[in-house]
């Protein structure tokens, strides 16, 4: 597979297809978050957020997420843990039941010719539809990540991930 990506701080932090709760896309660190690769301690991060827009600006979702995965070398527990900590027991959402929020992330590492970029999502929501393309492929991947039949939305939440390898 063969694949050129770009730097990280390339990522489109579009809003969300609901009106309502699209405003947090355009502020920086509760929407969008992306820093580049600046050493091999450091990789490249990006984050977009979806959900309720006052509890993603109130948690700073996506740069906390990306703050936490980028020094990880645990991607999904970093991921899992934030997510429970600064999100669902948020001390700035105390007063507020159900957090409602996701989080599409990527982490990428580049060392000489190869590439590795782990992709995951979590949220505590119902549903959150996750899309990514690559250049390998003519058509996005698209799939509707759920909570279990069990979890209550807004108390619970779900991940999921997937790792590539690129050469560059």
């Amino acid at each position: 597979m063969r694949i050129r990506v770009a730097r990280v701080s390339r990522l489109s932090c579009s809003p969300n297809t609901l009106l309502s709760v699209s405003k947090q896309a355009a502020l920086y660190g509760a929407g969008c978050w992306a820093q580049n690769q600046v050493s091999t301690a450091k990789a490249g991060v990006a984050a977009a957020t979806s959900g309720c827009g006052e509890h993603l600006i109130q948690t700073l979702l996506a740069k906390t997420c990306s703050d936490a995965v980028r020094l990880s070398s645990d991607f999904s527990g970093s991921l899992a843990t934030v997510f429970q900590k600064d999100f669902i027991g948020s001390e700035f959402l105390r007063t507020t039941s159900e957090k409602f929020g996701g989080v599409l992330i990527l982490k990428s590492h580049s060392d000489g010719p190869h590439r590795e970029v782990e992709l995951s999502w979590a949220h505590s929501t119902a549903s959150m539809c996750v899309g990514y393309m690559d250049r390998v492929n003519d058509s996005p991947k698209v799939f509707m990540s759920r909570l279990d039949d069990n979890a209550t939305p807004g108390t619970s939440y779900t991940m999921g991930g997937h790792m590539v390898s690129f050469v560059k």
